[in-house]
């Protein structure tokens, strides 16, 4: 599976799927964990969490990002000894990747002179975070439709005529990039990396094709992530909200969005927060990057759970589906 994982996402995200790597890096570490013998279930259960968290610190180089979404998003209760494991298993694996890859954070180094803010911050956080909530569980809907769905008709022909439905859906994704040129392919983080270090616009079409790009890929049977995704949708509809919002540093709408998209679709709320900061180095402006993505959470709350807890139902009996929160 794991190998899988590693070919078919290359694979896809080089075919222009609107997909990031951090899902099946995740997945991969999470697996890897799973085959460790001679040990009991829990604590087998307990390192497919820590390898969630692991996956995340790696493909993002934020440990701290890492923690905190392995602490929310799986494990409910953490001890001193899980909690040491957690830190020194994201820990080494930052380090790891740092010898490869680069020391920078993931989005760059923003000028902090555009994170200067004052109290109107407060309701551009709100109008960011209402939009990007409503936009998020929209996302959510739509990706839980074309993925998991089993009673949708159409899911039961992509399951039996795979191959026409991949080319399809694969020929959509290429029609959306082609309308979009070239910006809706991949996971949108160095295009994105390129708005927030020039500190200039996106085309007002970005968002709308990151995010048709994406339920298109996935429609499609691509495996990917919706981590990158995500900032990069968020990033798009805060640049739409600047025509409206002109007064406002464009970097710091930006980073709003981010946050809030991400924290729409997943209801992680603080993992968003964390990592948005991390990847940005720019914690003078976490507050306002709080605010909008607990506002966000909030509203995609009240249309249904987080991407995916709704996804799990598709392998798991739902009757087991507390275990997962």
């Amino acid at each position: 599976t794991a190998i899988g994982k590693v070919f078919l996402t290359f694979m896809g995200i080089a075919s222009g799927a609107s997909l990031g790597k951090e899902g099946p890096t995740i997945q991969i570490c999470a697996s890897l964990f799973a085959q460790m013998r001679n040990i009991s279930d829990k604590k087998r259960r307990l390192l497919i969490k820590l390898g969630a968290g692991v996956g995340v610190a790696a493909a993002f180089n934020a440990p701290l990002g890492g923690m905190i979404f392995a602490i929310e998003e799986y494990i409910r209760k953490i001890s001193t000894k899980i909690a040491i494991l957690l830190v020194g298993a994201t820990l080494i694996a930052v380090f790891v990747c740092d010898l490869f890859t680069s020391h920078a954070p993931y989005l760059g180094y923003i000028n902090r002179n555009l994170l200067h803010h004052d109290g109107s911050i407060i309701v551009v956080g709100i109008l960011v975070g209402l939009t990007c909530g409503l936009c998020g569980a929209l996302f959510t809907w739509l990706m839980v439709l074309v993925s998991v769905n089993k009673k949708l008709a159409i899911n039961r022909w992509r399951k039996k005529h795979y191959l026409l439905n991949a080319l399809i859906f694969g020929l959509l994704v290429a029609f959306i990039g082609h309308l979009t040129g070239g910006l809706s392919f991949g996971n949108g983080t160095s295009t994105t990396r390129y708005f927030l270090d020039n500190d200039i616009q996106a085309p007002w079409y970005y968002a709308i094709g990151k995010f048709f790009g994406a339920i298109s890929s996935v429609s499609a049977g691509v495996p990917g992530g919706y981590f990158s995704t995500a900032l990069s949708i968020g990033a798009g509809i805060g640049d739409l909200l600047h025509h409206f919002l002109t007064g406002v540093p464009l970097v710091q709408i930006y980073l709003l969005g981010m946050a809030a998209f991400l924290a729409a679709i997943t209801q992680s709320p603080i993992t968003a927060v964390v990592m948005v900061v991390e990847m940005s180095n720019s914690s003078e402006f976490s507050l306002p990057i709080l605010l909008a993505a607990f506002v966000a959470s909030i509203i995609s709350e009240q249309f249904g759970d987080g991407v995916y807890h709704q996804q799990v139902l598709n392998y798991i009996d739902p009757a087991r589906y507390n275990e997962t929160r």
